[in-house]
């Protein structure tokens, strides 16, 4: 990936934390639970789960990105 050419320096920890671990199968699901449980976006009611939600399929998306990416170049 792009972001590995920059110093470390220049990303958060929690930058740095997505960024590892973004193309493993458990990230969206993480980030669902961590964003709805954790940060209380289950507070906010239905907005709250949508977001959450929302974000989750982002970053499945994402994922399935890298995935194809990965599969193109080793052909």
């Amino acid at each position: 990936m792009a972001w590995h050419r920059y110093p470390c320096y220049c990303f958060t920890n929690r930058q740095r934390f997505k960024y590892r671990h973004l193309a493993k199968w458990w990230y969206p699901w993480f980030y669902f639970g961590f964003t709805y449980v954790v940060k209380l976006g289950m507070l906010d009611g239905g907005a709250g789960f949508h977001y959450a939600a929302y974000k989750s399929w982002y970053f499945q998306t994402i994922r399935l990105l890298i995935r194809e990416q990965s599969a193109l170049k080793d052909h």
